[in-house]
């Protein structure tokens, strides 16, 4: 495979933004697509996970509206 039938890794963006995007038609710009995929959604589940369910929560004096009378 020569270097001229290579499909770049990063296109320019066609949203009108000077911007790159990864390139689909190529096997290293869909790798990247993938792992940052699968990287984002690590990241959303090791978040959604750190919350642990016994942490104490908030009191109830701490969260009620003041009356003024």
């Amino acid at each position: 495979m020569d270097k001229s039938d290579r499909e770049p890794v990063f296109l320019r963006s066609r949203w009108g933004t000077n911007r790159y995007v990864y390139n689909p038609h190529d096997p290293i710009g869909c790798a990247l697509i993938v792992i940052s995929l699968l990287l984002a959604i690590g990241a959303m589940y090791g978040l959604s996970r750190s919350h642990s369910p016994d942490a104490p929560g908030p009191s109830g004096g701490e969260h009620t509206a003041v009356r003024s009378d």
